[in-house]
């Protein structure tokens, strides 16, 4: 019984190792600075070629709580798209809402328009990949955790 639990943990354990697919879901810690502030996290699905469609957004703009991710092609034309190099938007750009506004993040990700009305603010958008265990390390955990498990067994009995 002892060999078959250790055989089955090390299976699941090589299992988790293997790679994941290319397209696989990226997630970014996001911020603004200058006029108006914010931060969070953006859920991305991996396009290839150093674009991400951004499916996911949380965090707080202007201390107001994000609530919703507007559909592409909604509030001022977004495309959601977000891109590995500068500039990190483009004219489209990526639209969100708080409980107060409508926010448009765009050009170059130095503007951004807030409810649609008056001029352009000016500030700096940022978003780098979160940092994410690899699949490798839930593997060697699992791996570790079924050899503690196999000793305290082993002394038990003993």
């Amino acid at each position: 019984m002892k060999k078959l639990i250790l055989k089955t943990a090390l299976l699941l354990a090589a299992a988790l190792a293997l790679p994941t697919s290319a397209n696989a879901v990226v997630v970014w810690d996001w911020s603004w600075s200058g006029n108006g502030t914010g931060s969070g996290s953006l859920t991305t699905d991996d396009l290839s070629g150093g674009s991400y469609l951004i499916t996911e957004m949380t965090g707080t703009w202007n201390g107001e709580e994000i609530t919703t991710l507007k559909p592409p092609g909604g509030y001022f034309s977004n495309d959601n798209l977000l891109f590995g190099g500068r500039p990190q938007l483009d004219g489209q750009g990526l639209s969100f809402s708080t409980l107060g506004r409508n926010v448009n993040f765009f050009y170059g990700a130095t503007y951004f328009r807030a409810d649609g009305s008056g001029p352009s603010k000016v500030g700096t958008f940022t978003a780098t990949i979160a940092p994410i265990p690899e699949p490798e390390t839930y593997a060697l955990m699992l791996a570790g955790l079924a050899l503690v498990g196999a000793a305290a067994r082993r002394r038990k009995a003993k």
